[in-house]
């Protein structure tokens, strides 16, 4: 099954404040989550904000 990933603009904008490291290791996560990331995901109550949202602890 294909998903899609979908950035908000502020956290594209947040991304692109943090560092190389930080960067690449919010990377090599999602990456984690392509084979199957509702398996890690959180339901949303609110939907303005999405439908699932997904933790990387740093």
């Amino acid at each position: 099954m294909n998903f899609k990933l979908v950035y908000t603009k502020r956290a594209v904008k947040d991304i692109q404040r943090l560092d190389n490291k930080m960067r690449k290791r919010i990377g090599n996560a999602i990456i984690r989550y392509r084979d199957d990331p509702l398996k890690r995901a959180e339901k949303l109550s609110d939907f303005a904000f999405g439908t699932y949202k997904f933790r990387i602890k740093l």
